[in-house]
C-alpha cells in the first residue's frame, strides 16, 4: 500500500509539473502597435482650369491613408498605444510646391497652394489652388508633402509620402482681348503704317492678321500677317505690321492664331480715325 502510494503522488506531481510547463509555453505573446502610413491621394481636383478676370481659388482634398492622428507626438488622444502626427511638409520642412512642365510664357507666373492645414488628420483634409488673372498659361506639377511624426514606439522618427498632380490652365479668349493693344501714331495718310500689337506674353509663337475694309468695300481684306514675339520677362508678345494699303476712310480688325492654352481671338472692327495736328 505504502509502494502504490508513493507512486501516484510522483506520478500527480510529475503531471502538475506537464500541465505548469504547457500553460507557460502556450501562453500568447503581447504584440507592440506599430504606425502605419499607407496611402496618400489628392481627389477632386479638375484636370484644367480656365483663367478669368479675377482670382479664383479652388477647392480640392488630399486623403491620407494610416495610423489615426493624435493632437501631438507625446499625446494618445484615441488611445491606441501610438502618438502620431501628420504635418503638410517634407522632412526638410518645406511644403506643397508647383513645379511648371510646359508653357508659351519663358518666365511664367505659376499658380500656387495657397491654403492648406497647419496639421494633418488621416482621412480628407482641404487644400486650395490658387488662380490669379495673372497666371500664366500651361502645365503644371503639384507636389505635395505629408510627413508622418513618430516618437512612441520603434521605428521612431518620421516618414514622407508625396503625392503629385498634374494641372492645366488655360486662357479665356475675352481676358486675352482684354489684355490687347494696338497703335499706329505716327502714321499719315499716303504712307506706311506701322502699327505696334501687343498681346498677352502666352501668345508667344501664334500669328496676328490685320483686316481692311475700304470704305464702300462688301468685304474684308487679308492686309498683312506677322508673328507675335514674346521675350523672357516681358508680359506682352508683340509683332510690328506694316502696310501702305491703308485710307484715311474705311475699317480695320485683327484676327490672332490659337496657340497652346490659348484659343485664337479677334478684335472688334474699328473706324480708322485721323487726328489733325
Amino acid at each position: 500500500m505504502k509502494t502504490f502510494t508513493k507512486r501516484a503522488v510522483t506520478s500527480l506531481a510529475t503531471l502538475a509539473l506537464a500541465a505548469s510547463g504547457a500553460l507557460v509555453a502556450t501562453a500568447p505573446a503581447h504584440a507592440a502597435a506599430t504606425p502605419t502610413f499607407t496611402g496618400l491621394s489628392v481627389s477632386g481636383m479638375k484636370s484644367s482650369y480656365t483663367l478669368s478676370s479675377k482670382t479664383k481659388e479652388y477647392a480640392f482634398t488630399v486623403n491620407v491613408s494610416g495610423t489615426a492622428a493624435d493632437s501631438s507626438v507625446v499625446t494618445d488622444d484615441n488611445g491606441d498605444g501610438l502618438s502620431v502626427l501628420y504635418k503638410p511638409y517634407d522632412s526638410e520642412f518645406y511644403g506643397p510646391k508647383v513645379r511648371t512642365l510646359s508653357s508659351k510664357v519663358k518666365d511664367p507666373s505659376r499658380p500656387s497652394i495657397s491654403t492648406y492645414p497647419d496639421n494633418i488628420v488621416t482621412g480628407a483634409n482641404t487644400y486650395k489652388l490658387r488662380v490669379s488673372a495673372y497666371t500664366s498659361p500651361g502645365v503644371y506639377e503639384l507636389a505635395i508633402p505629408v510627413t508622418q511624426q513618430n516618437w512612441t514606439v520603434s521605428p521612431y522618427g518620421k516618414v514622407t509620402k508625396i503625392v503629385k498632380k498634374k494641372v492645366t490652365i488655360k486662357a479665356h479668349p475675352k481676358l486675352s482681348l482684354a489684355q490687347t493693344t494696338y497703335y499706329a501714331p505716327s502714321w499719315r495718310v499716303g504712307k506706311t503704317a506701322t502699327i505696334t500689337f501687343n498681346a498677352p506674353a502666352y501668345q508667344h509663337g501664334g500669328k496676328v492678321t490685320l483686316y481692311y475694309k475700304k470704305k464702300g468695300a462688301k468685304k474684308y481684306t487679308k492686309i498683312v500677317t506677322k508673328s507675335l514675339v514674346a521675350k523672357k520677362g516681358s508680359y506682352w508678345a508683340k509683332a510690328v505690321l506694316k502696310t501702305k494699303k491703308l485710307t484715311k476712310t474705311g475699317h480695320v480688325y485683327f484676327k490672332v492664331s490659337s496657340v497652346k492654352y490659348a484659343k485664337g481671338y479677334k478684335t472688334k472692327a474699328q473706324k480708322i480715325t485721323v487726328k489733325r495736328r
